[in-house]
């Protein structure tokens, strides 16, 4: 029997508040790198190491990794500066063949991804490592007005990923945690109540989609896996449980170690109950959860999100929630502000788990947040020398322009010799006063003699 942490409520006077997320104040990157005591499983699209940049990717340049960090956290004001730089590529790729447009749909900056295509961004990119075009990425973050966008500019909606999947595919991605699904149960309740029906046209949907002509076992997963959840939620409120009861025991039903064994025991389940067992999909999903650590990264809600979703680019700069996995969270604890949570409902269902660590946590992020000021320190005093360079290179150019024009002036004689000509910036002086002088009276002197020779001349 696995065992239950907090089965009585713990009172709500020792949980933290909720406060909004900032932008890369508690990103997804951060956050993954922290070693976390009672998590088994990863979210949704979390990178497990950082990505080896392919080999036939050119370098970026200092500039190209400002504009891809800029993109990634939506810093227009200094992405118009960086593209004042006409030499400046701005389909550059980072480490997974992503280019700032592509950053930038995700997030679903609209003035952002009209600023990079009026600056020539490729509409139709497809070096992204999973196959995933600017559309695709719009299409997954769900912005309507970004997908207009890209489509007024030539956009391809018949490109496709790695696993087949085009962009009008991709934007219906699922939130497939079994606790978002039972909240959606509990604000639905005609489900349960229409539950024999409901589940037998599902059964019927998945023998059709197994058994066209173009099978699409995706789906019919897809849809297997949604009829467990709701014969699940309808066993246990028949045996009179509740539906907080339920996400109880997905979010706290751990073992010792605080791995969430009562959710990888339903998530495997499901997955091995699918009656279609000849199918390349099931088979691939069987042999990937039998081989998955308990306790590590790629657990099998990781197995089932990336057969069902595929692969997507995680969200840099948020976290979703820790109890439903939603990637719209936008609050977290304000104690350690590593944990995020779509509402309050979230962190008290997950509060009797996230206060073991929660201390912990606040003196990790503490530690990063010293880590981000002391880089933040060394990347303003590089900036600054930048700058300076930039400064003493343009006015040496002005010094060569102006002494080149003041020696283009002499050798045309074009200067009034009676002024003093001096470029003080350059240090050069042209020809005084006394110079002019001088050079008169070897003129005069000159004159003279040429007059009394041809005088002499005559005379003879």
């Amino acid at each position: 029997m696995t065992a239950m942490d907090g089965e009585n409520e713990a009172p709500a006077k020792d949980m933290p508040v909720l406060e909004d997320s900032k932008d890369g104040e508690n990103g997804g990157g951060d956050k993954a790198a922290v070693v976390r005591k009672s998590s088994g499983t990863s979210s949704p699209g979390t990178p497990e190491d950082k990505p080896v940049r392919p080999k036939n990717f050119k370098p970026l340049t200092a500039d190209e990794e400002k504009l891809i960090r800029c993109s990634e956290t939506g810093k227009i004001d200094e992405i118009r500066v960086l593209l004042k730089n006409k030499k400046l590529k701005v389909d550059c790729l980072d480490d997974s063949g992503t280019t700032p447009l592509e950053h930038a749909c995700y997030k679903g900056n609209l003035e952002l991804v009209e600023l990079l295509l009026a600056a020539g961004a490729n509409v139709n990119n497809n070096m992204q490592t999973q196959g995933y075009t600017p559309l695709m990425f719009a299409a997954l973050a769900g912005k309507l007005d970004v997908v207009k966008t890209l489509l007024q500019h030539g956009a391809r909606t018949s490109a496709t990923n790695n696993i087949g999947k085009n962009a009008a595919q991709l934007s219906g991605f699922t939130n497939l945690h079994p606790v978002k699904l039972t909240y959606f149960i509990r604000s639905n309740p005609i489900m349960l109540e229409e539950a024999p029906k409901i589940l037998r046209t599902m059964e019927s949907i998945i023998e059709k989609e197994v058994k066209s002509r173009e099978m699409n076992e995706i789906m019919a997963m897809k849809i297997h896996y949604y009829s467990e959840v709701l014969r699940h939620v309808r066993k246990m409120t028949t045996d009179g449980k509740s539906f907080d009861d339920i996400v109880k025991l997905f979010v706290r039903g751990r073992d010792s170690k605080g791995f969430p064994m009562y959710l990888e025991d339903f998530l495997r389940r499901s997955i091995r109950s699918f009656p279609y067992h000849q199918t390349p999909l099931h088979s691939t999903m069987v042999h990937a959860i039998a081989k998955a650590n308990l306790g590590g990264a790629s657990g099998s809600m990781g197995i089932l999100e990336q057969s069902i979703n595929g692969q997507h680019m995680p969200d840099r700069d948020a976290a979703p929630c820790d109890t439903c996995c939603d990637p719209a969270a936008k609050k977290k604890c304000s104690s350690c502000k590593m944990v995020s949570y779509c509402n309050e409902e979230c962190q008290k269902m997950h509060w009797p788990v996230h206060k073991k660590e929660c201390a912990d946590l606040a003196v990790q992020f503490a530690h990063m947040e010293a880590r981000k000021a002391e880089e933040a320190a060394v990347e303003a005093v590089r900036e600054e020398e930048e700058r300076k360079a930039e400064e003493a290179r343009k006015a040496l150019e002005a010094e060569a322009t102006v002494a080149a024009e003041v020696a283009a002036e002499v050798d045309e004689g074009r200067l009034d010799n009676g002024a003093v000509v001096s470029v003080e910036d350059v240090g050069i002086g042209v020809r005084g006063e006394g110079q002019a002088d001088d050079d008169g009276e070897e003129s005069e002197s000159a004159m003279l003699d040429a007059t009394d020779e041809t005088a002499l001349l005559a005379g003879r």
